[in-house]
């Protein structure tokens, strides 16, 4: 028996010692632990991780949309209310479960987009409409393949969406006939 041993005591004490580490992997796997987490921090790495990450960007609208902007709410006022670049999966949805086939599919032609100006019934924040507001960038190819999805989502679920072209000013009083004109809200 203790030739036996011999023979394969090594052996078992390296299977015993595999089947333990690989048991501590698995549990620092599933814990979340990463390699990294069991480096010693240097004061460099220390540094870095506690740099922030992240940057303001500035304003939330360009020159452009930001003109438009004062010109749209003062002009649709007191009907509507305007918000400002909001994304589309939160004004609509696809009808499918977004986890089906299909309806991740059509998740993910809309997740990462926005529109310009959604315009809210002012009593009761319901959506009367969107508004895109077109500069020469709607010009491009790429652009006017996601302007016809969203504006087909859009018309699809029952939203109307306007597109406006981008203007060195605006009229109020011909900005206000025009979008409650196309929205079919009386003054």
């Amino acid at each position: 028996m203790n030739s036996l041993w011999f023979i394969l005591g090594p052996f078992l004490i390296v299977v015993v010692l595999g089947l333990g580490i690989g048991v501590m992997f698995l549990v620092l796997k599933k814990l979340g632990v990463r390699r990294s987490d069991l480096e010693p921090r240097t004061a460099e790495s220390a540094n870095q991780e506690d740099a922030p990450r992240y940057k303001r960007t500035g304003g939330v609208l360009t020159k452009a949309e930001l003109n438009f902007y004062a010109a749209l709410a003062h002009a649709v006022y007191p009907e509507l209310v305007v918000f400002p670049k909001m994304r589309v999966t939160d004004l609509i949805n696809p009808i499918e479960h977004r986890y089906s086939s299909n309806g991740a599919k059509a998740w993910n032609a809309i997740a990462q987009k926005h529109v310009d100006f959604v315009l809210c019934h002012s009593a009761s924040l319901e959506v009367a409409g969107i508004v895109e507001l077109d500069d020469r960038s709607h010009d491009r190819a790429d652009r006017r393949k996601r302007d016809q999805l969203i504006d087909q989502a859009f018309t699809e679920a029952g939203l109307r969406i306007l597109h406006i072209e981008c203007q060195p000013s605006y009229s109020q009083p011909e900005t206000r006939r025009i979008i409650l004109q196309e929205l079919g809200i009386a003054a």
